[in-house]
């Protein structure tokens, strides 16, 4: 359930109780970065760590995200309603985002990325930036705009290297569209230069340790190498902007069937890829889909045939100024009320910058005919390959496609008010109003729906008796091996608990003696690799889900007699949730070890 975050919760908890002393529960990796300032996210991590020194690293994960929706709802409010000065369609356009896939998947696997009002006060000092850009004071919002994107980046690297990106895009593309861009070029150079200082003196002060950690001779940490094909499962597709996520209960069946003809019928190569995790986030929705579409029409193409007619003509009335960005072209009244728009050009940016974004998050290449085509990703890879999972750049076009659709709302506000106008012209205002607002409300509530997800609550208590019988009976210096690989981070959750170190948490590795923990643990099933484990000091081996293994597997460890079977735990759990576990602890008797009996 917890995933990723698991390691913040146990790590959490053993600094709470041992100090920077938790890290001999990972023999193998004394320079992991547990102690504060360390890390390359420095402020989750130790805000993280600050607070679970007060409190379990469980309620410190629930805060974070309890913050994390509050602060989207309410950012997310403000950033809406500077656009379509409404009040109640920016509160639901807020919901709408919270409501997201993307929210809830990564709470789950990464507390920093849930807190996405970090990007929404970003992009929006990054439009607010560029509306005053030549106004007097430039060269002070310059620093402030490099602080914040620098305070975001020690933050989550992943955002600040998003709205770093963003920044570029949307800037660029705005200045191109104004007519004195090349005077605007020069002074876009000169301000970043100036945000350039308190970005890159923030990175200093928080990475120092860290960097100097992955300078120093004595750490073994290791960072693990981003290749091209990385970047190939961790980019997006355009279907998966259409496909609800495949847990949503109201359309996620339909999304299955679509994904097994896509990787099963079809075959094409890039289809076999799909991390629900990671690419249902994407998911736009229909129902937003529709008014953004609407709001894009209105807004940007008022003239086309499928423009509203008292509409055709709103942007001849706009000012072509480069005023505060709170200034607001104001178009004529539409049928009974007020359209607010922003400048023109802002609108026109931000569709095309959609629009970059969405080829940023495609695959590096694609085929056609064995031809390969290259996108723009490709270029990320080379100059950015610490940074694979192009397809969180999904949140950022849901946050921009969420403007246009708050455009959708309000033409068909004016168009409703108009029409229930002219067949009851006996209605008031105050009800016309009320019966809108009422349908405004169940359009949000199925845009809510079709992105839904629904939400676990585990409570953990007590831990599986096991566990237990470690922490009562095994000396406390005993080292322990997770088998297999994928359920390292359920013994991780309990290290606390159980206070017995671990060999084998994923993502470690030392590199002066070629150890990775991923292909320790999946060669420790052989000969060499219990000699490995019993040279690095491993004493005892955690099975889970023993009869699931191939038959290969469960013959070596169960008819070897230096394994010596300790404790074996079960538990049948009935219900909506039901599932089944088995955990076997073993201990690896040294002495009776020989690498000719393992073979024979």
């Amino acid at each position: 359930m917890l995933e990723d975050n698991v390691y913040h919760i146990a790590l959490g908890n053993l600094y709470r109780i041992f100090g920077s002393n938790s890290i001999k529960f990972f023999p193998m990796y004394r320079s992991y970065p547990v102690v504060p300032y360390e890390n390359s996210q420095p402020l989750s991590f130790d805000l993280f760590f600050f607070l679970s020194r007060f409190a379990p690293s469980i309620a410190v994960y629930n805060i974070f995200t309890l913050t994390a929706a509050i602060m989207g709802l309410i950012v997310g409010y403000k950033f809406y309603k500077a656009f379509i000065r409404n009040s109640y369609l920016s509160l639901l356009l807020s919901v709408i985002l919270l409501g997201s896939p993307y929210f809830y998947y990564h709470a789950r696997s990464h507390h920093d990325l849930s807190q996405y009002w970090l990007l929404l006060i970003g992009m929006y000092a990054t439009i607010f930036y560029n509306e005053r850009l030549e106004q007097k004071g430039w060269g002070f919002r310059s620093l402030i705009l490099g602080a914040l994107f620098g305070l975001v980046t020690v933050f989550s690297n992943y955002y600040g290297f998003f709205l770093l990106m963003f920044h570029a895009i949307y800037i660029s593309i705005y200045s191109l569209l104004y007519k004195r861009y090349k005077s605007r070029l020069l002074l876009l150079f000169k301000s970043s230069l100036i945000s350039l200082v308190p970005f890159f003196l923030l990175g200093v002060f928080f990475l120092r340790n860290y960097l100097l950690l992955l300078r120093t001779s004595l750490t073994d940490f290791t960072t693990p190498a981003r290749t091209l094909e990385d970047f190939f499962y961790f980019t997006s597709r355009p279907w998966y902007f259409l496909l609800p996520p495949i847990d949503n209960p109201l359309l996620g069946k339909l999304s299955s069937s679509a994904l097994s003809y896509l990787q099963d019928d079809w075959g094409y190569w890039l289809t076999g890829n799909f991390f629900k995790q990671e690419h249902s986030a994407s998911y736009i929705g229909y129902s937003v889909l529709f008014l953004s579409l609407l709001g894009v029409c209105r807004t940007l193409f008022p003239r086309g045939r499928l423009s509203f007619v008292a509409c055709r003509k709103v942007f001849s009335l706009f000012s072509r100024t480069s005023k505060a960005y709170t200034s607001q072209a104001r178009a004529r009244p539409v049928y009974r009320k007020e359209v607010y728009l922003m400048h023109k050009n802002i609108l026109i940016s931000l569709a095309l910058s959609t629009v970059v974004l969405f080829s940023l998050t495609m695959p590096p290449y694609f085929t056609i005919a064995l031809h390969k085509i290259y996108t723009p990703s490709y270029v990320s890879y080379l100059m950015f390959p610490m940074f694979r999972s192009l397809v969180r750049l999904s949140e950022l076009i849901n946050i921009i496609v969420l403007i246009f659709a708050g455009y959708g709302l309000l033409f068909f506000n004016s168009w409703a008010d108009f029409t229930i106008a002219a067949k009851f012209p006996k209605m008031s205002e105050r009800t016309r109003a009320f019966i809108i607002s009422l349908f405004v409300f169940v359009i949000t509530v199925f845009a809510v729906s079709e992105k839904y997800i629904p939400l676990k609550v585990t409570k953990y208590s007590y831990p599986p008796s096991i566990l237990s019988y470690i922490k009562e009976n095994l000396p406390k210096d005993s080292v322990i091996a997770v088998y297999p690989f994928s359920n390292v981070n359920e013994y991780m959750f309990w290290i606390s608990y159980t206070q017995r170190p671990i060999i084998n948490p994923r993502g470690f590795g030392q590199g002066s003696f070629g150890f990775e923990s991923d292909k320790f643990t999946e060669n420790l099933v052989s000969c060499e690799g219990m000699q490995e484990a019993i040279d690095l000091g491993v004493g005892y081996v955690l099975v889970y889900n023993i009869s699931s293994l191939s038959s290969r597997i469960v013959d070596f460890i169960t008819h070897n007699q230096f394994l010596k079977q300790l404790y074996v735990y079960k538990t049948n759990i009935s219900g909506e949730d039901s599932f089944s576990q088995e955990i076997i602890l073993y201990k690896i008797e040294k002495d009776s070890f020989l690498v000719s009996s393992c073979y024979n």
